[in-house]
């Protein structure tokens, strides 16, 4: 395996889905990922949870309502996925109801894994997302997802391998609807592609994430992202920079996001010679990524090193 320099976030932090909520248990997208996510402004620490389905949490008031449009399809059908259990066959169809009942089980196990994962278990969180796939889900948007957990935790145990690649390019096949999941399958491919040396590929993979015209700011961030990673692996540096501000503008509101552009626009900046700048970057990064809750080492490691680089 070839040596390649990758960006810290998406194997610190959640990228999932970032309020891609409708459509859920039936034949569309999961819901947030991450009890205290609000899944309004996506911030954290949201502490007020709906008060029908209970699967989501939410800031205040004003951010239910923002996004109850995307939401209400969702929630209506875990409200009522209890009651309709209990009706009886020859009031219900039972194609769509069988379909909730697997689809909302596969979601609750995606929920489990993604806990697993943030816990440091790994292994259990592949199990948790490879029982979801064994109940068949019929959403495409969920067994993305499901594609996408067992990837990432698989690149976690820095299994950059056959099996992973294959994973993230199950999930890029799928004929998702939501574009944002699309564009988040796009990601996890690039950045396996990166960490083996495929760089022309991995920003192939980004492109497609581009343009499927995904709406979140921290997944069009993260596609600049590894974007400009693929290209600073390549020595396009002056490419690779203006990704990098590119996604420096989408104002992402979270903080690993935000620390691992100011990291490769530093990266750029330096192998250009441009120091002042690259020194300014390289403080605006550890600002950020000293205020996230993990303060991952990694990021604060590499951003210091470019600091002392650049004085």
């Amino acid at each position: 395996m070839s040596h390649s320099t990758s960006p810290v976030s998406s194997t610190s932090t959640s990228l999932y889905p970032l309020a891609v909520q409708q459509r859920a248990v039936r034949s569309g997208t999961v819901g947030v990922i991450g009890d205290h996510q609000c899944g309004g402004c996506n911030k954290e620490n949201a502490s007020l949870r709906c008060g029908r389905c209970q699967a989501i949490n939410y800031c205040n008031k004003d951010c239910q309502k923002a996004a109850w449009a995307a939401h209400k399809t969702v929630c209506k059908t875990i409200g009522q996925s209890s009651s309709t259990a209990s009706t009886s066959s020859e009031s219900v169809p039972p194609g769509p109801v069988e379909n909730a009942s697997v689809n909302l089980r596969a979601f609750k196990l995606l929920k489990l894994s993604e806990a697993a994962k943030q816990e440091g278990n790994f292994k259990k969180s592949i199990a948790h997302a490879e029982a979801a796939l064994a109940l068949k889900p019929t959403s495409p948007e969920l067994i993305a997802l499901l594609y996408i957990m067992i990837s990432q935790s698989r690149r976690l145990r820095n299994l950059y391998d056959a099996t992973t690649v294959d994973m993230c390019e199950k999930a890029v096949a799928l004929p998702v609807i939501d574009p944002n999941v699309h564009a988040q399958a796009c990601i996890s491919l690039a950045e396996t592609l990166i960490r083996v040396g495929r760089h022309e590929e991995a920003c192939a993979a980004t492109q497609r994430g581009f343009a499927v015209g995904p709406t979140k700011c921290d997944i069009v961030a993260n596609l600049h992202i590894y974007t400009a990673y693929g290209h600073y692996n390549m020595g396009l540096f002056s490419e690779a920079l203006s990704h990098a501000e590119l996604g420096l503008t989408k104002n992402s509101q979270n903080l690993t996001v935000k620390a691992d552009l100011y990291l490769i626009s530093a990266m750029c900046r330096l192998s250009l010679g441009q120091r002042a700048q690259t020194q300014q970057d390289a403080e605006a990064g550890l600002e950020a990524a000293l205020q996230t809750t993990h303060k991952s080492p990694d990021l604060i490691d590499r951003l210091n090193k470019i600091l002392a680089k650049a004085k």
